[in-house]
């Protein structure tokens, strides 16, 4: 299961931090927090309790929620709105 993960989640590592080189770091923190939470917890809760999947529901939710949240980091920085930021030079 791991191996479905992980590129995920080096997509999203790779994708974030270029968002928030260019400035953009409100939008990767708002989505991770509404991700893991409106994404990934329900479906660890779906998976893990109700349909008694257990550890390979908490798993497979990780998998959705990392795979998700890079699909709208993607669509985020193929929208270019991340340019109209900028660094503050302080």
């Amino acid at each position: 299961m791991t191996i479905i993960l992980e590129p995920g989640r080096s997509f999203n590592m790779v994708i974030i931090n270029s968002l928030r080189a260019a400035g953009d770091a409100k939008f990767p923190v708002y989505m991770a927090m509404i991700s893991m939470w409106g994404i990934g917890l329900p479906i660890a809760y779906l998976l893990g309790i109700q349909l008694e999947l257990g550890l390979i529901g908490v798993w497979i939710s990780f998998i959705v929620d990392e795979w998700v949240r890079g699909i709208f980091m993607y669509r985020r920085w193929r929208s270019r709105v991340w340019t109209e930021y900028r660094l503050s030079s302080t």
